[in-house]
């Protein structure tokens, strides 16, 4: 929600909202406490607090699931490794995970047949390997999965290329938390080339701001 709201001369109340974040960890219901304060015009001092604070309860629509987050989408054929991934639960960490991994085409790009989420970790790493497989064939997707018993199965896809050329990634996009009505912010971010020749030029980018929280 909003760090702040105003109440408009003349009225003695304002509508504001907030949202429920999805923390895809199963963790159960949760109570948050939320409370208005009075800020004073030239301190960051609150002058009085609302009494009582008002509470509400935010309910848990994760199931026992892996999540399965590559270390890179493009790989270039022929490395061993190419890059690591990691496989993480959201559940407890109380006993060992065995999870079962694939590759949905091992022509492209192996994976190990499946490793453990030990005891107190909630997650691991694996390497995915990419084969060179002697055919002018350009980029070629592949979906690398990970299933475990109990748990929603996770999936994702990696591009394996032989092709030369660029590839521009969006990184570390950093925003604030909120802001006022037509007020100005500022919007950090980083542009890398995860690609196999230089960038020429100077690319066009484009910043769009969309309404869905996710």
């Amino acid at each position: 929600m909003l760090p702040q709201i105003v109440i408009p001369g003349g009225r003695d109340s304002a509508e504001f909202f907030f949202s429920a974040v999805d923390d895809e960890v199963v963790d159960g219901d949760q109570e948050v406490q939320l409370q208005a304060q009075v800020a004073g015009a030239d301190s960051p001092v609150p002058l009085a607090a609302a009494t009582p604070a008002t509470f509400i309860v935010v309910t848990d629509d994760d199931g026992p699931a892996l999540r399965l987050v590559p270390g890179s989408t493009l790989a270039r054929e022929g490395l061993s490794p190419a890059f690591t991934a990691v496989v993480s639960r959201n559940t407890g960490t109380g006993s060992p995970l065995p999870v079962t991994l694939a590759s949905s085409d091992p022509t492209e790009a192996t994976v190990p047949s499946g490793v453990v989420i030990p005891a107190g970790a909630t997650s691991v790493t694996f390497p995915v390997n990419t084969v060179a497989d002697g055919v002018p064939d350009g980029s070629q997707a592949v979906t690398l999965t990970a299933g475990a018993s109990g748990h929603s199965t996770a999936a994702t896809v990696i591009t394996v290329t032989d092709a030369e050329l660029p590839d521009l990634v969006v990184r570390d996009l950093e925003v604030p938390a909120g802001g006022l009505t037509r007020g100005l912010f500022t919007v950090r971010y980083r542009v890398t080339n995860q690609g196999f020749a230089p960038v020429s030029g100077k690319p066009l980018q484009r910043v769009i701001l969309s309404p869905d929280p996710l």
